[in-house]
Formats: structure tokens, C-alpha cells, sequence
């Protein structure tokens, strides 16, 4: 039996849809009626919305921490530096516990640097703990483990040193008006 509208078909009394993305996957989806004619319209409309890229993302089922350690070192095993990159991530997991790797937030790793320059640690080597995690939230967005906005939001911090330049601490120059405060100073302690 021949289909009457192409990419239309029934499931029980349900209407489906198949249709292709903007980037050519295709994707199935409930038209959510038992009508043919508002499954036709539904359809169409789902055509043009991919078409023009305005689809709604896929969901992303949560990951904690750990499971994101075990991918990355799992990535990173044959480097030389892979024991380092593994007390890095206990360091998180001591901090953070193993909360998802959505809710980590800036406020989260300023917090983060805070405690770590409490317990007397240098920046440079904060600065390679945060460099670690960065790199694999960004194996994460690769392998479509996390939305690429969240970690955009949280590539775009920058070093303590640069922060800490930038607003003078450094090298004796007065403060500029247009500088935040160094992370050491403002950040919220942890609860």
C-alpha cells in the first residue's frame, strides 16, 4: 500500500512524520493526532521550520562527572599526562561531589578557584585544572554530551594571572576602573 503523503505514515491510531533536518539527519516524530489532515499541515510545517534551522535541539539526557571522567580518560589514555589529568578530576569530584556536567556554571568555578587559592595552591596550577575540564567539556559537546551554549559560557572565563594583570595586581600598576575584581577576592564561599 502506497503512501498518499510522503513522510506521513500510521502508527496504531496515531499519524507519524519522517522528515530531514537542516543538516540532513533524519528524524521521526509523533504528529500527535489521529487526524490525517492535521498530521498533513503538522508536517508541513515541521518542513519548514527545518528548513529554516528554527527545530527544537534534541534532548540530552543528563551526565554526572563521573561518567564524564571515565569517557575523557578513557580519550586521553594513551597521552603521557593522563595521571595528571586524573587528580584533576578527583579534585573536582572532592569539591563538587558528582553533580551533573549542565549545572556547573562560572559562579561554580570561580567558587572552585576561591577554595583551591585557599588550600594554597598556585594559579598556574588552578589554571591547568580548569584547562583539563574545559577540554573535556569540550569532548562532551563533540560527542553530544552537553549543549554547545553551556560550554561557551564557560570556555569564555579567562586565567587568574590574566585576571589578576588586568586588574593591577600584578606587577604594582594601579587598578583599572573598567576591571573586575580578582576571583580571590569576590567569590562566594561554598555551602
Amino acid at each position: 500500500m502506497a503512501r498518499s503523503t510522503k513522510g506521513l505514515y500510521k502508527r496504531g491510531p496515531v499519524w507519524w512524520m519522517t522528515y530531514c533536518d537542516a543538516i540532513g539527519t533524519q528524524r521521526f516524530e509523533s504528529c500527535k493526532s489521529s487526524n490525517k489532515k492535521e498530521a498533513e499541515h503538522r508536517l508541513v510545517d515541521r518542513r519548514k521550520e527545518a528548513q529554516e534551522g528554527l527545530l527544537p535541539a534534541a534532548p540530552i539526557k543528563p551526565l554526572s562527572l563521573t561518567d564524564l571522567q571515565q569517557r575523557y580518560l578513557d580519550f586521553v589514555g594513551h597521552q603521557r599526562g593522563v595521571a595528571t589529568k586524573q587528580i584533576h578530576f578527583a579534585h573536582f569530584m572532592r569539591v563538587w561531589g558528582n553533580p551533573p556536567i549542565h549545572t556547573l556554571t562560572v559562579e561554580v568555578l570561580d567558587q572552585y578557584r576561591a577554595l583551591r587559592l585557599g588550600e594554597k595552591v598556585g594559579p598556574a596550577t588552578i589554571n591547568r585544572e580548569i584547562a583539563t575540564l574545559k577540554h573535556a567539556l569540550g569532548k562532551a559537546v563533540e560527542w553530544k554530551l552537553l549543549r554547545k551554549t553551556t560550554w561557551e559560557e564557560l570556555t569564555a572565563i579567562r586565567s587568574i594571572r590574566s585576571r589578576m594583570v588586568d586588574c593591577g595586581i600584578c606587577q604594582g600598576r594601579p587598578k583599572r576602573s573598567d576591571c573586575s575584581k580578582p576571583v580571590a577576592t569576590h567569590s562566594v564561599p561554598l555551602s
